[in-house]
């Protein structure tokens, strides 16, 4: 039973990164979960892994696709921030999975992600520890409405219709 959730979990991991377009997988971690960072070593080519986020600013390439794991214990406004510059200049690859106890009352953690334009792709349960996966892509940041094209803006003669 344990091997079939592992497999789940990451076969819609690895579903999420086939689908991206990247030329290497950073993955940042203080303390790594082996079964994630074997699945990604076993499907992708080109991983490398840094223990702070910190690191990772002055090689990271716009190209790259950056996968933090954070506990949710480690919220704090400077961790916030350096989030916020990676979504910045990693607008269409940057995958978070957020640790935490299970407990099901939103956390400050969960909204301040939320409202920064990150979608909560899945909730998983891996060895005893929860994660949700978030994902920022500013391509789908903001689903266009109907009625904001050129059709009927920039066309009077519709606005009767």
């Amino acid at each position: 039973m344990i091997a079939d959730v592992q497999s789940f979990f990451s076969n819609k991991l690895n579903l999420i990164v086939k689908n991206l377009k990247f030329s290497k997988i950073i993955y940042v971690s203080e303390k790594y979960n082996d079964y994630i960072l074997n699945s990604l070593t076993n499907n992708f080519e080109l991983l490398e892994t840094k223990k702070r986020i910190g690191d990772i600013r002055d090689f990271a390439r716009k190209e790259d696709l950056i996968i933090l794991e954070i506990n949710e214990q480690q919220f704090s406004q400077d961790i916030l921030l350096d989030i916020a510059k990676l979504r910045t200049y990693h607008q269409t690859n940057l995958i978070i999975l957020v640790k935490h106890q299970g407990n099901l009352q939103p956390n400050q953690f969960h909204e301040t992600l939320m409202s920064y334009g990150f979608k909560n792709l899945f909730g998983e349960k891996l060895q005893n520890i929860f994660y949700d996966l978030y994902e920022y892509n500013i391509i789908d940041y903001k689903i266009k409405p109907e009625w904001l094209n050129s059709d009927y803006w920039a066309n009077p003669e519709l606005w009767k219709k």
